[in-house]
């Protein structure tokens, strides 16, 4: 998935759904059912790519910058 070709409604959603399986993840880790503790990791780099992506755009709409 290229997350600069999502739309901005989009990476709303895409950055919800990471946050919610990053919240499952840990409530399943603190019940002991965790197997793949990489997904930790994952998880959360993307959830800061997304955000990443999407303060970008509000600071280049802000300084009048169109891609």
């Amino acid at each position: 998935m290229e997350i600069r070709a999502l739309s901005d409604n989009a990476l709303d959603e895409e950055l919800l759904s990471t946050q919610q399986q990053l919240l499952r993840l840990c409530i399943r880790r603190k019940s002991g059912q965790v197997d793949k503790t990489h997904q930790f990791k994952q998880l959360r780099q993307t959830v800061a790519r997304i955000k990443t992506v999407v303060n970008q755009r509000v600071l280049g709409a802000k300084n009048g910058v169109q891609k």
